[in-house]
């Protein structure tokens, strides 16, 4: 795993998201021990233990504590969470190249 770009430290994770900056590069998201110690939904986040209970409250846990982090992060870059719930219905139909085979 690469170094925080901030401080240099070590990492906690690195969530590249689908979207590219200005830049055009790959807009990176990292939760950073030292750096984010002090932010409340990233400091959630990296203060949650890892083990400990098992089924889906922790999964929800979880789910929550990830979204949080990840408006968090995007608010502190300048950018906004835009929830599109969508139905199967409303999925893109793919139209890459045809499958090579069953799977």
């Amino acid at each position: 795993m690469p170094p925080c770009s901030r401080c240099a430290g070590a990492l906690a994770s690195v969530v590249q998201m689908p979207q590219h900056g200005e830049d055009g590069q790959p807009i990176v998201l990292e939760p950073c021990p030292a750096c984010d110690a002090g932010a409340e939904a990233a400091g959630a986040l990296l203060c949650r233990p890892a083990g400990g209970g098992t089924g889906s409250s922790r999964d929800r846990e979880g789910s929550r504590l990830v979204t949080a982090w990840l408006k968090e992060a995007m608010a502190a870059r300048g950018w906004i969470w835009r929830p599109r719930p969508m139905t199967v219905d409303q999925l893109p139909h793919y139209t890459g190249p045809r499958p090579l085979g069953a799977g």
